[in-house]
């Protein structure tokens, strides 16, 4: 291959390379504009928690502030950092 064949090679090759941006960001959008749809969708139809039963609601509790100091102490009375 001369130096004209390497050059028309690397031109199409970033042709190419170029070409498949816009067709990405064009799906993006897309992708975007149907999520966000559907979360404008869930929040203005989800009941309120008081309104839900007990088992449709997944509960954690978080740990209480007693536990949590007292888990602090023994960590430093081993000499571990908080």
């Amino acid at each position: 291959m001369d130096q004209r064949d390497l050059l028309g090679s690397a031109r199409d090759q970033l042709d190419r390379v170029l070409g498949f941006f816009p067709r990405v960001d064009a799906k993006a959008s897309v992708v975007l504009a149907v999520d966000t749809g559907m979360l404008a969708f869930l929040v203005a139809h989800v009941p309120s928690p008081r309104l839900l039963t007990w088992w449709e609601v997944a509960i954690r509790r978080p740990p209480c502030a007693r536990r949590r100091r007292a888990r602090a102490a023994k960590s430093a009375e081993r000499g571990h950092a908080p």
